[in-house]
Order: C-alpha cells, then structure tokens, then sequence
C-alpha cells in the first residue's frame, strides 16, 4: 500500500529533525546523524549500532531504518524488523509506525493490515502525527479494520493539526465527503483524542 520510496523518505525526516535539535558532537546519536547527512553510511551505522547496542532507542531505530533501506548495511528486512521491534517495545511510536508500514507492504513480512492498524494505533496513542495519518487512512478505506469515517476524520483532524501535509488535503476531502453532522462529531472526537493522545506527548 505505501511505497518504499515514501517510507524512505518518511524515516529520513525524522533524522532531519532529530538533527535539528541535537547538540553537535554529543553523543554517538548525534555523531551517527552527521555521519549519514555526509552520506557516510557505514560510519553513521558504526556510531547507531553502539547506541542501539545499548539499549537506546532512537539508536534502534535508525539501525531498523539503515537495514530497511540497505544504507551502510547489507539490506535485511528482518533485521529491520527487529530494531524496529526494540525501539517500539521502548514506546518509541516511530517505529512502531514504521513497523505497521512494512506489515502493510509485506516487506519481510507477510502482508497483514491488520496488524499494520494495529501497530499504527499504538503509536496513533503516542502522538505520532504519521501514525495519526495512515490510521485514518486505514479507517477511512477499510484496510485491516472496519470501515469508520467518523474515526478516520478525527485521527486525520489531529494528524493535520500537527502538521501532517498529507493529513491537511485528506481532512479537505473528507469535509467535502461527509455529512456535516459527522464533520461536528469527528471534530468533538478530534478534540478527545488531542487531548489524551497529543497533549501528554507534546516537549514543555
């Protein structure tokens, strides 16, 4: 359902705004950011695999990443996988979002949306504003869940709200789909849901 190129590009993002708000030469976190922004793949994987090694998880998550795309690394779904798996069990919801995209494509992993919404609500619940996204989307077209508009609306609102590009233009479509008693009640349950499901997560 998603392509690769866009959950590279997704993933890659993220390490665009981690860098942004790192401290230069702080750590291996940061040092590995450099390193792959250089386009140094493999010193960047040396510096991740040391912080993921111990535990760390947004290291953990940048080794799913390099082993998904195959960059400084011999491309390995599995592993991918794996780190995902680790950083997600930490309440990291990138990759858990991460994760539910690959069970959506099947890469490594039999295709299962099912599984990918579930994945995707975990960190949906854990302010994930990409998260927030491809559930909506999933609720909205009844990929691995039953169909729920007014559900999908409100995840999208709040996906939109953060930012989410994608989100905005679907939020304007849906507007222009749904009855406008459920457009107030998808925006009473987005109002809940921020509440709850951004909010605690949001840095003071």
């Amino acid at each position: 359902m998603f392509s690769k190129i866009a959950r590279a590009l997704l993933a890659t993002a993220l390490i665009t705004i981690s860098a942004s708000n790192s401290v230069v030469n702080a750590g291996p976190i940061e040092d590995g950011i450099a390193a792959y922004q250089a386009r140094e793949f493999e010193t960047a994987a040396g510096f991740w695999r040391a912080a993921a090694e111990a535990g760390d998880s947004l290291g953990q998550y940048y080794m799913g990443f390099l082993y998904e795309q195959g960059q400084g690394v011999e491309r390995d779904s599995n592993e991918a996988i794996r780190w995902y798996i680790l950083a997600g069990d930490q309440g990291y919801a990138p990759a858990l979002n991460q994760l539910g995209l690959m069970f959506a494509d099947g890469d490594g992993v039999e295709e299962d949306d099912a599984e990918a919404v579930k994945l995707f609500r975990r960190a949906a619940e854990m302010g994930s504003p990409g998260a927030q996204w491809n559930l909506g989307v999933h609720l909205n077209s009844g990929s691995g869940t039953p169909t729920n508009r007014l559900e999908a609306y409100a995840w999208i609102t709040i996906a939109a709200t953060q930012g989410h590009a994608l989100a905005d233009r679907l939020k304007l479509t849906l507007e222009a789909e749904l009855p406008l008693e459920t457009i107030e009640q998808g925006l009473k349950m987005a109002g809940r849901f921020w509440d709850l499901y951004v909010v605690p997560f949001q840095t003071k």
